[in-house]
């Protein structure tokens, strides 16, 4: 029966699990043990036939159920919390990811009388919206699947198309370009094996330590006594030797699966190592991630920084990798372009820290011979069950078996490295496949715009159409809008991109103050910028940078808003608001502290994006913190460049020529900065200047009337380090350790 209800699971989005909450909590153990075991076992088998035809894999979501205790009106009213949190223990014990919202507690008869007289009971309301909130989020997980393999499909079309466009070439430049590319797929081939293998010596090293630790378990003298003891009672009348064997081999085993299962909540063991593997394959995919990036890119780009930064095209590969994440984030905690393995982490991270009844189906291992005689005497059969159960605890102590079971506990973490060995595999066969048609192509730049033209600009508008859709529809968050009360008036950090209000977070768990960036606008480059910036920052954990604590979904336009720490303002009204100068060793902390967390970003390759004293704030612990973090990108070019907001000041020029906003930029800002607390003033244009305009500021008309200070620097080699960041001729790591070390003697090392 148990399989029949499987088979229907497959083709079922959701589950709804019906108890007899009068029969003593009503949660028969071995009925749903054995569900789950189905589950498991059955899920695994489709789970792994799926993937070997190369078909989207599917799991069923341990929040795509519904737990409805029912007959809660036979429950003592004594009796029933202790009643609610056993169940509620027991549930999360056999259905893993079992939350109290998922569970109910009502009377259908009560239910049903109140309905017949036009009255809804509350606990019977509570189950309909249950019901209700149930049905679209488990038809959403099925629509992702669907969603991440059309986005790939398309993203990896432009890829190539990007490709065949940037290597038309002829001759020995050409031959030259494609070697330099041989030599990177077989680095990152390399390297991917390399990061392969320590993920598996690591779950080698899991199941060992496992294995041994059950060891432990199963020799203890008390374990032997809880497994092994029978009374007369236990012994079944009327049974001969061969049933007393099946019963001793089923209950002895049912018995270790429950004895481990109380040694796991108790020590937590597989859980740990369950959390322990899942950073590490973080990691693990990121450096994936950033090998395959790396050779891809050369692949499909030969262009100098400068003809990148013009070509809106280079971005399509930071968007196509951003938003498979941006789906698959709430699940995994990490971005990857592997998009495969995440299928497989996916099911790692819902799946069980211990699986159930494992124990039960490896029973055909622990067969004991049973005699041919008939004595039936109770005390023969008890001494018997005893003898018999013995024997089967022996052969499961086994250090052979044990480590059968501990493996089948990591099975779903050898996937995953199966899954992303074949991957990468496949990504390098794939990019050098790409190369040997490269090499065959002697097609002419125009022959290639002409044939990939108008297929390119459709395919293009086919995929940001999808990105918006997924960043608007697709993506989980972290919180409901209902949870996130928002001050709009006036906001703490205003900026052309996005802004930054004072706000208070309820939920059952949290209750406090948080401030909210919204972002400006619902465009394309809104909703990539956006999803950089949430990208970087749920990796980051750094002092002087913003915590960031989730997503919600912004009532206005539908775009995602982060929800951040709590902050008490731009650190430019502490230069503004006081009469007299801040004292020197403030300033310098200030700045200390904002270079701290520019060189954390930038060892990360990130840069922070539009800086100034506007965008560092003082946190609610008093700490100086930066408010962004995402990835070198292009800046899009305002609408209005006749009347510009006051924050492209901070941008170099190269920027707003069409460079790519890089670390450099960020040195730029930082010096216009220090010009700033060196003055106690903001940067302004000259008189003779009637508006900010895009063509003025691209002639470094800022930087040129710079006014010089009227008062001594803040501390020795100010001046020398301010003009070596506005000459973007200094990079962070330099530039702290001068800053760190003013009375340093020497010349002021800077780089070009």
């Amino acid at each position: 029966m148990d399989e029949v209800v499987y088979d229907y699971l497959q083709e079922a989005f959701a589950f709804i699990y019906v108890i007899n909450s009068s029969n003593a909590g009503g949660i028969q153990t071995d009925r749903l043990g054995r569900l789950m075991a189905v589950v498991n076992s059955k899920g695994q088998e489709q789970f792994d036939a799926k993937h070997q035809k190369g078909a989207a894999a599917r799991a069923f979501s341990p929040q795509a159920a519904i737990f409805v205790c029912n007959k809660w009106d036979q429950v003592p009213q004594q009796e029933k919390e202790a009643v609610q949190k056993e169940q509620l223990r027991v549930l999360k014990r056999y259905w893993p990811g079992c939350t109290e919202d998922q569970v109910f507690q009502l009377s259908t008869l009560t239910a049903a009388k109140a309905l017949h007289h036009d009255i809804m009971m509350d606990d019977f309301r509570l189950l309909l919206e249950g019901i209700e909130q149930l049905i679209p989020a488990t038809l959403q997980n099925k629509l992702q699947v669907h969603y991440c393999w059309l986005e790939q499909f398309l993203s990896r079309i432009l890829y190539k198309a990007r490709a065949l466009e940037a290597n038309v070439a002829s001759g020995k430049i050409k031959e030259r370009q494609l070697l330099e590319r041989e030599k990177r797929l077989k680095y990152a081939k390399s390297t991917g094996s390399t990061i392969i293998q320590d993920m598996k010596k690591k779950v080698e090293e899991k199941i060992k330590q496992g294995t041994k630790e059950l060891g432990k378990l199963l020799g203890d003298p008390k374990t032997k006594e809880k497994v092994t003891s029978w009374s007369l009672a236990d012994v079944p009348l009327g049974a001969n030797y061969y049933q007393l064997d099946r019963m001793v081999q089923h209950e002895v085993l049912v018995r270790l699966e429950h004895l481990i299962m109380d040694w796991e909540e108790e020590t937590g063991f597989f859980k740990a190592t369950k959390s322990e593997l899942e950073d590490m394959f973080h990691q693990a995919l990121v450096k994936l991630e950033n090998a395959i990036d790396s050779a891809e890119t050369n692949v499909a780009d030969d262009k100098t920084e400068d003809e990148v930064s013009n070509d809106n095209s280079a971005m399509h590969d930071v968007r196509a990798r951003d938003v498979r994440l941006f789906i698959a984030q709430k699940a995994t905690g990490v971005m990857s372009s592997l998009w495969v393995p995440l299928v497989f982490l996916k099911v790692l991270l819902q799946g069980p820290a211990l699986r159930f009844v494992e124990i039960i189906s490896m029973r055909e291992n622990f067969k004991i011979a049973g005699k041919t005689t008939d004595q039936k005497d109770p005390k023969h059969q008890l001494a018997y069950l005893q003898r018999t159960s013995e024997k089967v605890l022996e052969r499961f102590k086994d250090n052979s078996q044990l480590r059968k079971y501990v493996t089948t506990q990591m099975k779903q973490a050898q996937h995953v490295i199966e899954s992303c060995e074949r991957t990468v595999n496949e990504i390098i066969e794939s990019n050098r496949q790409m190369v040997l048609q490269l090499r065959q192509d002697d097609r002419t730049s125009d022959e290639v715009k002409r044939a990939l033209g108008q297929f390119k600009a459709a395919i293009s508008h086919i995929h940001e159409d999808l990105c918006m859709f997924g960043a608007e529809h697709m993506r989980p968050f972290d919180y409901d809008a209902a949870q996130i009360s928002i001050d709009e008036h006036p906001p703490i950090v205003s900026s052309y991109f996005s802004n930054i209000y004072k706000g208070k977070l309820n939920t059952k768990k949290v209750n406090a103050k948080v401030t909210v960036k919204s972002y400006v606008g619902t465009s394309e480059w809104s909703v990539r910028y956006m999803i950089s910036e949430e990208k970087c920052l749920r990796g980051l954990q750094k002092s002087h940078i913003i915590s960031f604590m989730g997503t919600s979904r912004a009532k206005h336009n539908g775009i995602p808003m982060l929800i951040l720490e709590d902050m008490r303002q731009p650190i430019r009204k502490r230069f503004t608001s006081c009469k007299a100068h801040l004292p020197n060793p403030v300033v310098q902390r200030y700045l200390i502290d904002i270079a701290e967390g520019l060189k954390y970003l930038h060892k990360r390759g990130m840069v922070h994006l539009i800086l100034s004293l506007d965008t560092v704030v003082e946190a609610a612990d008093r700490k100086i913190k930066l408010t962004s973090a995402c990835t070198p990108r292009c800046l899009k070019e305002p609408e209005d460049t006749d009347d510009l907001p006051k924050e492209y000041m901070y941008l170099s020029p190269k920027v707003l020529q069409g460079a790519v906003y890089d670390q450099a930029a960020d040195m730029y800002s930082l010096g216009l900065m220090m010009w700033e607390m060196w003055n106690h003033k903001s940067i302004s244009l000259p008189s003779t200047y009637t508006s900010i305009t895009l063509d003025l500021l691209k002639t470094g008309v800022v930087k040129q009337n710079l006014p010089s200070p009227s008062m001594p620097a803040p501390a020795e080699n100010w001046g020398h380090l301010m003009h070596s960041c506005l000459d973007s001729s200094i990079k962070i790591e330099s530039y702290t350790y001068w800053l760190r070390a003013p009375k340093k003697q020497g010349p002021l090392e800077t780089e070009v």
